[in-house]
């Protein structure tokens, strides 16, 4: 299975199990609530790694549109500064690093 797919279905499941955690009657059997919280824990981490990552993917992806369509060299310079740098911060996701402020804060 290819990736992005297999983060699709993580996500799709870290879904599934913020509804079902969340249903009316779910803290009638203890033991299944406990289960379907690890699981959620397990697959926290990869989630929000993999939206992080599709979020600095996407604003790299508008700041690269920007410095294409824009005429007045500041901003295309501008533009292009903010694509390399949500590169370099998707590519650091990737590996695990390159955390940035905003990141660290919202923890």
């Amino acid at each position: 299975m290819r990736s992005r797919q297999r983060l699709a279905a993580l996500e799709a499941r870290y879904t599934e199990l913020g509804e079902l955690l969340s249903a009316p009657d779910a803290y009638q059997d203890l033991d299944r609530i406990q289960q379907l919280s690890r699981e959620q824990a397990k697959l926290r981490e990869v989630v929000e790694a993999a939206r992080r990552w599709r979020e600095a993917q996407g604003a790299a992806r508008e700041a690269e549109e920007m410095a294409r369509a824009e005429n007045d060299p500041e901003m295309v310079a501008m533009a292009e500064e903010e694509h390399q740098s949500q590169t370099r911060r998707r590519r650091g996701r990737v590996r695990g690093t390159a955390r940035t402020p905003a990141d660290r804060g919202s923890q």
